[in-house]
């Protein structure tokens, strides 16, 4: 892959990965293919956001509200979306927030990731997990979908993020963190070994997750170590 200077967000799932780039364009590739670089829409500009699904389709958000997605293996295969502004990816569906801040999903409704809450209003968030959804709603209340659903006594948040089947989220009150499962199954110790502290923002993988400390931006990680995931660079800094 050709060097791409500075992006601005990143997201993938299993072997592609696909960018912003500073030129808010799209660059995709895959450690698999012969080319590594795959290839995207033509003409497609003014991009703020992009997600992968596990299925190898990708949808990207423009500065003007639409979207497109695409199937990155067949490049006619694509699909318009208008009035929204941030999108996430779980394993065979997109999510959108909308302009007047509700949620709706294109894609295939493997594991219930498609079955937004009913009532849900005044999103301002959502990510998504590899079997689901969740989304900060208003009053900062977290909502979640699909195979992690969200406990009934999960205080308000600031950051959500969730992984295969466990949900972490960045307390309002005081930036604890706080994490969950749709089972009693403590995976890779994500439920048990949640770094203490101010946080202000947290993001996970299928084994692992890593939280930004909010007095002085450095990074946490807790879980599972395969592949070297909680080897934060030392100096990495704030």
């Amino acid at each position: 892959v050709r060097p791409m200077r500075v992006l601005t967000t990143a997201t993938y799932y299993g072997s592609l990965t696909c960018a912003v780039t500073v030129a808010h364009t799209v660059r995709c590739w895959d450690f698999t293919a012969s080319s590594k670089e795959v290839a995207v829409p033509t003409g497609l500009t003014d991009v703020v956001e992009v997600a992968v699904m596990a299925t190898r389709r990708v949808c990207a958000v423009k500065s003007d509200h639409s979207a497109t997605c695409w199937n990155s293996w067949d490049l006619t295969d694509i699909q318009e979306v208008d009035q929204v502004t941030h999108v996430a990816a779980a394993y065979a569906a997109a999510c959108f927030v909308t302009t007047d801040a509700t949620v709706t999903c294109v894609g295939s409704n493997d594991y219930g990731a498609m079955d937004v809450p009913a009532g849900l209003t005044g999103v301002t968030a959502i990510t998504g997990t590899l079997r689901g959804m969740c989304a900060i709603a208003a009053a900062d209340a977290v909502t979640c979908w699909g195979s992690t659903p969200t406990p009934s006594d999960l205080p308000a948040a600031t950051a959500v993020a969730g992984s295969d089947l466990v949900g972490c989220a960045v307390v309002a009150a005081d930036g604890s963190l706080t994490c969950w499962s749709s089972g009693s199954y403590d995976w890779s110790g994500l439920l048990s070994n949640e770094p203490t502290g101010s946080f202000s923002d947290v993001s996970m993988s299928r084994y692992s997750a890593c939280a930004i400390r909010s007095a002085d931006h450095t990074v946490s990680c807790w879980g599972g170590g395969g592949l070297g995931a909680l080897d934060v660079p030392a100096d990495l800094g704030p």
